[in-house]
């Protein structure tokens, strides 16, 4: 077998990004667009396949990215870059940015058992003569190993709701129960979250039929299935992203899904509950309930000095690091758990800003509340990266993979049009313990205080192991990521020759 091991400065630190804890850096990816390919333009999700189901040759798809304005594209284990699917939009988006131009396509989750692909956007209804257009579920499945769709199919369209600017349909995931879950923002209509009748400011639970699951709060199937059938959680404004935390048996607490939600003026960081009312009604203050993100004290910030979510720093995504995706992304056993968030601030601002443009991690109890640092613990939350250059990048998609947290800028950095070809999917890489050193870690008391999994349990829990390492990144193979973490390249087994 031969190994091929690309140095460290084939992967250079992404210009602008600077690591706010020691230990980490990110790093440019060294995609290759071919013939016909562009850049990314406007990348708002990233969705890695299920390693239960992902093929591990060089050309096997690695992970999927939603562009805004209609594309989906797909990059394979050598970091090529293809079109999956174009033109899902059936009318044009373009706008003002901020403005009309903040719609499109957004949410996407890859079905676990079989790599179809489902996504979330806006549609034109041609019987619809208002100029209006509302959201839709689609199912995108492939022919060819995942590398181009073949069929497309719309398993739930949601005529009548009208939307438009940036409150849309958008997050999308498979819940632990295998029923979809999906968020949709309130069309800027802030009556709407709480009318049971109407699909906005809700999140949607369904089976992979788009059809309501019938043990959802509200299901009757004696008056006709309607927007109520689907509703599992209301009252909310615009909640973009969503993740699930693995189940933690030692805490003996399920499955749970946070939500990131931008509001007036105040964001709501909150976890997922069935049939709760999460009280938006057009008050900027009612984004305080249920907000993991918001402080109650005079200062606007928590105990340690670390600001809340008000004034917004418009969060994006969110997702968790943890050992069932990925063994963890090669972060060290001490973030496992912990979930990272990314803050875009003000839409295609240049230049620096204090609360955005950056990746936010935040350190979660076993119920779902904000674990208050003990003595001689890390503050909570705090910046893992920040981007700190003079142009438009800011941070967008997120998702955990091989080696890293991989994250997208959004904009091009230094074009003024935002919807041009050259923004950035970067990765966040944890460099090793030698460059940790001057940041002490949190002491293993608290850490066990706070329910996050301990090493013999990481090691412990399943990992899916491939028969072959032909072709295979090096984040597949325990071996090759400690390697990695001594010399902070990249390796791939290429080939299977000796």
């Amino acid at each position: 077998m031969r190994l091929f091991h690309t140095q460290t400065q084939d992967l250079p630190t992404a210009p602008g990004w600077v690591a706010k804890q020691a230990g980490y850096e990110v790093q440019e990816i060294p995609f290759i667009f071919g013939p016909g390919e562009p850049e990314w333009s406007l990348p708002v999700n990233i969705a890695f396949v299920p390693e239960a189901i992902r093929m591990h040759g060089p050309n096997d798809p690695l992970f999927y990215v939603n562009e805004l304005y209609g594309t989906v594209r797909v990059v394979t284990h050598d970091y090529h870059v293809y079109t999956y699917a174009s033109g899902l939009l059936n009318y044009d988006p373009t706008g003002p940015f901020g403005g009309a131009g903040e719609n499109g396509l957004t949410g996407l989750a890859i079905d676990p058992t079989n790599g179809d692909l489902y996504v979330t956007m806006l549609y034109d209804d041609p019987s619809d003569t208002s100029g209006a257009t509302f959201p839709k579920i689609t199912r995108l499945t492939s022919t060819d190993g995942g590398l181009h769709a073949a069929t497309r199919t719309d398993i739930l369209k949601m005529p009548g709701e009208s939307m438009r600017q940036s409150h849309i349909i958008s997050n999308i995931t498979f819940g632990p129960d295998d029923k979809l879950y999906v968020h949709v923002g309130d069309g800027f209509d802030a009556t709407r979250g709480q009318e049971l009748t109407s699909f906005r400011g809700k999140v949607l639970r369904m089976n992979r039929s788009g059809t309501p699951a019938t043990d959802n709060p509200r299901y009757n199937a004696g008056n006709g299935i309607n927007a109520t059938d689907y509703v599992f959680a209301y009252g909310l404004r615009n909640p973009f992203g969503g993740a699930w935390r693995d189940a933690n048996p030692a805490a003996g607490t399920p499955a749970q899904h946070f939500t990131v939600e931008n509001g007036p003026s105040i964001d709501r960081f909150s976890m997922l509950v069935r049939d709760r009312d999460y009280l938006y009604n057009g008050d900027n203050a009612d984004m305080k309930n249920f907000n993991i993100a918001y402080s109650p004290l005079p200062t606007g910030a928590f105990e340690n000095g670390e600001r809340d979510w008000d004034p917004s720093p418009a969060p994006v995504n969110i997702t968790f690091v943890q050992p069932s995706v990925f063994g963890g992304s090669g972060f060290p056993d001490d973030k496992l758990g912990h979930a990272f968030i990314t803050q875009s601030g003000a839409t295609h601002a240049s230049g620096t800003s204090s609360k955005a443009k950056l990746i936010e991690e935040w350190v979660l109890d076993p119920d779902g509340t904000r674990h208050v640092p003990a003595t001689g613990e890390p503050a909570n939350p705090r910046d893992l990266v920040k981007y700190q250059g003079s142009g438009y990048s800011t941070a967008a998609a997120i998702a955990p993979g091989p080696g890293g947290l991989y994250f997208s800028t959004l904009y091009p950095d230094t074009n003024p049009d935002p919807i041009a070809a050259g923004a950035k999917i970067l990765r966040v890489v944890y460099t090793g313990a030698a460059a940790a050193a001057a940041e002490a870690p949190a002491p293993a008391a608290a850490i066990a205080a706070s329910a996050i999994p301990t090493a013999s349990a990481i090691q412990a829990a399943p990992m899916v192991q491939p028969q072959t390492l032909a072709g295979r990144p090096f984040a597949d193979d325990p071996k090759a990521m400690r390697e990695h973490r001594r010399h902070r390249g990249l390796w791939f087994l290429v080939d299977g020759q000796a």
